[in-house]
């Protein structure tokens, strides 16, 4: 099938960072064939889309998040998330069940593909559940199954002498035998739209042996990793004291800091590790809302862009509108730098775009609006009171739109949000589905509220 969207302004987000005044978008099979200047009228179509007045762009890339940890949205909103990740959390996720899991993630991904994401890196428990809600929803995915040093059945115990993370030699290596086997069955699934990855927990809840085995079974199955990295102090100070390391040299010691690494976080990292950062091509997936929320902690972008790291947008648990993230992106590091041309709206949209697929590996499928690229992308109206008048397509987009103004969400070619509705599923089913499995959740672990 052939599909064409004429008449838009085409942010094409490629490495030039081209834009089109009315120019056109030839679809055909999942895949870009042409993107053009103009439409030659006798072009054999079997769907031609009127975009005038508006701006096609590529989708979203949510390059680290959790769609299953939504089933604690609201509990873990306003706490010293230091202070609860080894004493609270840990132990909330060994009660969750793989239906519980699905329940959020078909809610998360709703909300992406409702909010512009096409494409979503997800690291959780239960990873089989979320593939079903990512096969189920139409949105793209990079996913594994979360692998820890311990037992969720025996987490870590946090004091005021520090954390036992009770490391146990049997649970990781189920851990990594069951997120192996995930990886090889489920890659490749969803008429392709799932690729997976290994997913170790951080640089500290792993001993490094552990991080050795997962950079030898990434290794033999060329495989991506995503793992948090130095997201925390404790993390950094507890790598420092065990090992003499920070945590990317950890990382370099145990043959994980390589092309195929996609750090999150990266918050407690010197000169010299994002030096090392650089030097290896490991991109990084900056969380600025979610961190930002946990204390203020604020990634180091401007040593990022100075040494050249690859940099990708995340928004990590409970929030899921990327674009909002972008432009809480600008605002945070202009107020660092205190320097208002710090970043530009084409700097931080990269992030969100072609540099996300550039930190998963999947720069030649999505990312831009090129010939031979997946077909995944958006078509934004200006025309709508909150983006009216407007003079660089860009900033419009990254300033002023919302998912109210997103028209068309298209994944390989394929229709999923249509003004707002999302068509592959039932989303009025899905959220009665997930306010249940939250009063399960809640039940489970023993804390209510309400909704």
């Amino acid at each position: 099938m052939r599909i064409v969207l004429e008449g838009g302004t085409v942010l094409i987000c490629d490495a030039e960072r081209r834009a089109l005044s009315e120019g056109s978008v030839v679809i055909e099979d999942g895949r870009i064939v042409s993107v053009g200047e103009a439409l030659r009228p006798d072009l054999p179509s079997e769907e031609r889309v009127d975009c005038r007045g508006c701006v096609v762009m590529p989708g979203l890339v949510n390059s680290h998040v959790h769609l299953g940890e939504h089933l604690f949205k609201g509990l873990l909103e306003d706490v010293d998330f230091e202070g609860v990740f080894y004493s609270t959390l840990f132990a909330w996720e060994g009660r969750l069940t793989p239906q519980l899991v699905r329940c959020a993630s078909l809610a998360a991904a709703v909300e992406s593909l409702r909010c512009g994401v096409t494409t979503i890196a997800d690291m959780y428990h239960h990873a089989d559940a979320t593939a079903e809600a990512v096969q189920a929803v139409g949105i793209r995915a990079v996913l594994g199954q979360k692998v820890l040093g311990f037992s969720l059945g025996r987490p870590p115990v946090a004091s005021a002498d520090g954390v036992d993370y009770r490391f146990d030699r049997g649970a990781f290596r189920d851990q990594l035998a069951a997120a192996c086997e995930f990886a090889d069955r489920v890659n490749g699934s969803a008429s392709g739209r799932i690729t997976t990855a290994l997913c170790p927990h951080a640089t500290n809840t792993l001993e490094p042996w552990m991080l050795e085995r997962v950079a030898e079974e990434a290794d033999r199955r060329s495989l991506r990793v995503h793992m948090h990295v130095a997201q925390m102090e404790s993390e950094r100070d507890d790598v420092a004291a065990h090992s003499g390391m920070g945590c990317i040299e950890i990382l370099d010691s145990t043959g994980l800091l390589t092309e195929r690494l996609l750090a999150a976080h990266a918050i407690f990292v010197s000169e010299s590790e994002v030096k090392q950062l650089s030097a290896r091509r490991v991109g990084v997936a900056h969380n600025p809302v979610a961190n930002a929320k946990d204390g203020g902690l604020v990634a180091p972008v401007h040593l990022f862009r100075a040494q050249g790291v690859d940099i990708a947008l995340g928004t990590d648990a409970f929030h899921m509108n990327l674009l909002e993230t972008a432009r809480f992106a600008v605002y945070l590091h202009r107020a660092r730098a205190g320097d208002a041309r710090f970043v530009s709206p084409e700097d931080v949209l990269e992030w969100a775009t072609l540099g996300g697929a550039r930190a998963l590996g999947m720069s030649d499928e999505i990312g831009s609006l090129e010939p031979g690229k997946r077909a995944d992308l958006l078509v934004v109206d200006l025309q709508a009171l909150n983006l009216v008048p407007w003079h660089n397509p860009a900033a419009a987009v990254l300033y002023h739109a919302d998912p109210r103004n997103l028209r068309l969400v298209m994944v390989d070619g394929r229709v999923v949000v249509e003004n707002g509705t999302v068509s592959t599923v039932d989303a009025e089913a899905v959220n009665r589905e997930f306010a249940s499995a939250s009063d399960e959740v809640q039940r489970r672990i023993g804390v209510g509220g309400g909704r």
